[in-house]
């Protein structure tokens, strides 16, 4: 299954949904578009952000409601009872799937000018954890 990270902006919101983000297992095979049309059928007077970028301040602080959606990744921790021994790949699809505490999500990030003849001389990676 997929991993959704859903922030909840603007306050609009109930104070413990208000400008917090929230994990969420998707069903088996579940698209994110599929997940997000139920949450906005949830919330039908929230704006969908087609951003992966943390919000200003502009919309934390507007009196409407903002929902951002995007899928993160499992992080697998080690299990100390799996050290230093051979682990069939199933058993550790397995603990990925549903034995899952922290959860990563990474975007490309442009710092400083483009270089016309090397275009990924200035992309880098901005990873965000979520524990």
């Amino acid at each position: 299954p997929d991993y959704f990270a859903v922030g909840f902006y603007g306050r609009g919101f109930p104070l413990f949904l208000r400008n917090k983000v929230f994990i969420y297992r998707g069903k088996e095979y579940e698209r994110r578009e599929d997940f997000q049309g139920q949450l906005m059928t949830e919330f039908p007077n929230a704006e969908r952000m087609n951003t992966t970028s943390p919000p200003g301040n502009d919309i934390k602080y507007s009196p409407g409601q903002f929902i951002q959606c995007f899928t993160v990744q499992p992080v697998l921790e080690e299990q100390s009872r799996f050290k230093n021994k051979p682990v069939p790949d199933q058993v550790i699809n397995f603990y990925k799937a549903n034995y899952v505490q922290k959860f990563q999500y990474s975007r490309p990030v442009r710092k400083g000018v483009v270089d016309p003849d090397n275009e990924f001389a200035s992309m880098w990676i901005e990873r965000t954890t979520f524990v």
